[in-house]
Formats: C-alpha cells, structure tokens, sequence
C-alpha cells in the first residue's frame, strides 16, 4: 500500500500521513530558534471529523499548538532533549475536542483558557476567518 497525504491545510498547519496503514497527525511547532513536527497516530473517524468540521479541526490545532509550544522551556532547551507530549495525553485532547458533546468542549474551553491564560476560542475564531477567505 502506498503512502497518502491528507492536507488540511497548507504552509504550517497540520496534516496527516497515511503509512502503511496508519493515519500519522504531523503538527509542525516552532518557538523561539527551535522548530519541531511532532507526530500522533489517529483513527478515521478522527480523520473525518478533521475534514468536516472545521470549528472541531480549528480547536484541535490550536489547542495542540499551545499545549506543544509551551514545552519548550529553559529546561527542555537546556537538558538538549526534545519535548515530550505523549500519545495518551494527545488521544485525550483528541477524544474530548473532536467527540464530545458541545458542553464539555465548553469546558474544555474554559479549564483551557484558565490553566493558560489565553483566550482559546478568540485565536480558534482567528484562524477559521482565515481558512475561509478566498486565496
């Protein structure tokens, strides 16, 4: 079986790789002088909810995208080892952002906004008006 992208985007948004078999979410993260592309395996029905719906695709990257950057701090720097966000902790975002119900996205939203003193929804907003105007 041959490999497959899937773009959900372009430039620096993420996509996923289709590898043998295996659906591969690749999210590329820079901060500062250091750049990384940290990859998750998904699941179709994953894959599916990132094509269609693009207020849950928004959320997932955005979210990803800080909890990824905020890794890279002096210690991470200074020890020379890349950051590390495990499997477990992305399939738990992935589970509560693209399958559950409206409400606990909410709040999700809101222990999100509070643990990182960000306005999530004001930067998910951001980038879906962004993805929906004409090149």
């Amino acid at each position: 079986m041959g490999n497959k992208i899937h773009h959900l985007g372009s430039g620096w948004e993420p996509h996923v790789d289709e590898i043998n078999g295996k659906l591969i979410y690749s999210i590329p993260v820079g901060s500062s002088f250091v750049s990384l592309d940290f990859k998750f395996e998904i699941k179709p029905v994953d894959l599916e909810v990132l094509k269609s719906n693009l207020y849950r695709y928004s959320l997932l990257y955005i979210s990803l995208h800080t909890l990824l950057q905020n890794m890279f701090g002096p210690s991470s720097v200074s020890s020379g080892l890349p950051p590390k966000f495990t499997q477990e902790e992305f399939d738990q975002v992935v589970k509560v952002v693209l399958h559950s119900s409206d409400d606990d996205v909410k709040i999700f939203i809101s222990n999100f906004d509070k643990d990182h003193n960000i306005s999530l929804i004001r930067f998910v907003d951001d980038f879906q008006l962004k993805k929906m105007k004409p090149s």
